[in-house]
Parts: structure tokens; C-alpha cells; sequence
């Protein structure tokens, strides 16, 4: 009967975006929303495509009316400093703006590749093998084996209470995971406008130049993400030698905790690693 109480309560899994959220495998569900080769084949991420195909066309009118701008600052700072180099170049950038505007798409793909071929190299360095599918409630479940009959009741009922702030904890980490992949999506999706705005390089070319850099440190986020987990399933291997079944439940609201904060101090760590300020 406990034992059917604890699966109930710690072991739930269930299917949305494609994603498998699994509270008894959180390894293999965090990985799988850190592995962009498994994000990109999600349907919800086919939606950023889509937004990116729609924005396209504002990104080439916006990169048409910078270049007038850019053209009227270069009449107003003299007609003689007009020179066919100078206009052959930005001829130039012009035409290289359209073309990423147009393959925005591809191009940021790209580098998401290339931060994931990186966050790949790592996760195989740091194997989780050894912890592959963390049972939680199999953890709980060991502390009832050698307890008593009155015992048992007790670290049952403790149970029951203590799964409401553990399974908040466990849906606050996954969502904040979550959060990474609506980020790439949105990123994804309105690359056209900060490209187009690269073309008037006084005022906007740094803007587009940050916000590349800025979807760069949302890819390297899941290499953060990882070592996070990585810390976490070596408390977890530990979470057998701690003694009395509420100071496992604290052990483990303790993980989480310093997990959740580890993915909070990764979104912060990335941005700043990526800074041009």
C-alpha cells in the first residue's frame, strides 16, 4: 500500500510538445529539452520557422529603409566625402543583409549546431551513465524496507505531505528548462529584424551584433543546464547513506534547490559570458 502511495505521488510521467516529462527520469527529460538535435524535430519548434518565414518580408523593408537612412547621413556629411568604394561596400553589406535576412533561419540553426556539437563533447565527458533514469521513488521506497510497522506509517504520512513542495520544486526546474526552448523559438523567429538593422552601423549595428550574441548564450545555457544535473544526480547517489526518512525529503528539496539555482545562475552566467559590454 505505501509503496503504491509513494509511485502515485513521485512517479508521474506524462507527454506534451513531443516531450516526455518523467519526475522518476529527470536525466533523460532534461536532456532531451538540452539536446538541440532532439529540440529542433519538435512540432512546437517548427512554429519558430514559421514566425520567421512571416517576418521575413519586414526584415527587407526595414534593411531597405536603414540603407535610405544610411545613404541621406552620408549626402549630409558631405557631397565630397561620397566615394564608389564607399558605395560598392555598402552595396555590398546590403546585399550580404539580404541574403542572411532570407536564410536568418539556417543561420541561426547553424550556430545552434555548433554550441550543440560543444554541449554534446561535454555531456559525453561528463557521462551520466552511471545514473540513467534517477527513481526517486525507488529512493523512497529503500527507506521503507527496514523500518517498522508504525515506522512505515509515519514516513508515509511524512511523504504524502512533503510530495506537494517536492513536486513544485520538480516542475519549477523542468519549466525553467522549458522556458530555454520558447527562448530559442522566439530568437529563431525575429532574427530578420536585428539583421536588418546592421546595415546603419553608427546607430543599430551593435544591437544586432548583442542580439546574436544573445541567442548564442541561450544555446550554451544547456551546457550550464547539464552540469547542474551532473552535480545533481552525484547528490543523489549520496541520498542513500543519509540517515531518517525527513532529513532524505530535506536532502532531496536540497537538490533541487541548488539545481534550480544552478539553471538560474546559468541564464545569467551565459549572458554575461557573451556580453560585448
Amino acid at each position: 500500500m505505501a509503496s503504491a502511495i509513494i509511485d502515485f505521488l513521485y512517479k508521474w510521467s506524462f507527454e506534451l510538445f513531443g516531450i516526455t516529462f518523467n519526475s522518476n527520469n529527470i536525466t533523460n527529460t532534461i536532456n532531451s529539452m538540452c539536446n538541440f538535435n532532439k529540440v529542433k524535430s519538435l512540432s512546437l519548434y517548427s512554429m519558430g520557422s514559421t514566425i520567421n518565414n512571416i517576418v521575413v518580408p519586414v526584415g527587407l523593408s526595414l534593411l531597405t529603409l536603414f540603407m535610405m537612412i544610411s545613404f541621406i547621413k552620408m549626402v549630409q556629411d558631405g557631397v565630397e566625402r561620397i566615394t564608389w568604394e564607399r558605395i560598392v561596400f555598402k552595396a555590398i553589406i546590403f546585399f550580404l543583409l539580404v541574403y542572411l535576412i532570407n536564410h536568418s533561419y539556417d543561420f541561426i540553426t547553424t550556430i545552434m549546431n555548433i554550441i550543440n556539437k560543444m554541449f554534446i563533447d561535454i555531456r559525453d565527458g561528463l557521462s551520466l551513465s552511471n545514473v540513467e533514469g534517477l527513481g526517486i521513488a525507488k529512493a523512497l521506497k529503500e527507506s521503507l524496507e527496514d523500518a517498522g510497522f508504525i515506522d512505515s506509517i509515519l514516513y508515509t504520512a511524512l511523504y504524502i505531505i512533503l510530495a506537494i513542495p517536492f513536486n513544485a520544486t520538480i516542475i519549477m526546474i523542468i519549466t525553467q528548462v522549458f522556458t530555454r526552448i520558447v527562448k530559442l523559438i522566439c530568437c529563431i523567429a525575429f532574427t530578420p529584424i536585428p539583421t536588418a538593422m546592421a546595415v546603419e552601423g553608427d546607430t543599430y549595428r551593435g544591437k544586432a551584433i548583442s542580439y546574436f550574441m544573445y541567442t548564442a548564450a541561450i544555446g550554451c545555457e544547456a551546457i550550464i543546464i547539464y552540469i547542474g544535473l551532473y552535480i545533481y544526480a552525484i547528490g543523489f547517489n549520496q541520498i542513500g547513506s543519509v540517515d531518517g526518512a525527513v532529513t532524505r525529503i530535506i536532502a532531496l528539496l536540497f537538490l533541487n534547490g541548488i539545481f534550480s539555482a544552478v539553471i538560474s545562475f546559468g541564464s545569467q552566467f551565459c549572458e554575461r559570458l557573451f556580453s560585448r559590454g
